[in-house]
């Protein structure tokens, strides 16, 4: 519609000439600015709306009838066609599994990160041993904890394991007495390593 075409307080119905105003401000009999741009009536198009009283803003599509509303916040909004639904994400989560051997040599892996935990045991056979890892680390071992097994303590001995020559793919493992004594009441030695 065009200013000819237009009252001191009404515009005339059905006006298709040409309007052309700085700012275009529309107020409800309540007071609210509202504010609109094609898409009315039912007709494809978009709708864009803000409501002083409420500071509601949105964005309607009334062919495709899909409304995104603009929280009340602050800095800045960045809206994004493509985002996941809830549903969606929970499904990457849930899909996301850490791998597993659970044997008593075993390991768990994280998928995201590619940090192995592995652990085993071995029985006493000595004082040296070679122990492979159940699956080898691709890149680096951060950590390797041992502890012994026994099935009596009253001896007062007390042994420990010590970990030499570390590889992607194992260690050797030597066990010592620190307070020296017999080995007799061991039954054998765990460990543990951590690593990618």
């Amino acid at each position: 519609m065009s200013q000819k075409a237009c009252t001191d307080s009404f515009a005339k119905k059905d006006s298709k000439e040409p309007l052309k105003v700085e700012r275009l401000n529309v107020e409800s009999s309540t007071g609210d600015t509202i504010f609109n741009l094609g898409g009315t009536n039912g007709f494809s198009g978009a709708e864009f709306a803000y409501v002083r009283n409420s500071k509601r803003t949105q964005v309607h599509d009334t062919g495709t009838k899909t409304t995104v509303l603009f929280p009340q916040k602050n800095g800045t909004l960045a809206i994004q066609e493509d985002n996941y639904t809830k549903t969606e994400v929970d499904a990457k989560i849930n899909s996301a599994k850490w791998m597993t051997n659970k044997s008593a040599n075993g390991w768990l892996k994280d998928p995201n990160t590619g940090l192995i935990i592995q652990w085993g045991y071995r029985s006493k056979e000595g004082n040296s041993y070679t122990i492979n890892f159940p699956t080898a680390f691709s890149s680096s071992v951060y950590s390797i904890t041992t502890s012994s097994k026994a099935h009596r303590t009253d001896s007062g001995v007390m042994f420990i394991g010590i970990a030499y020559d570390v590889t992607k793919r194992g260690f050797n493992y030597y066990v010592r007495s620190i307070s020296g004594g017999s080995d007799m009441f061991m039954d054998g030695y765990y460990w543990m390593a951590i690593g990618v």
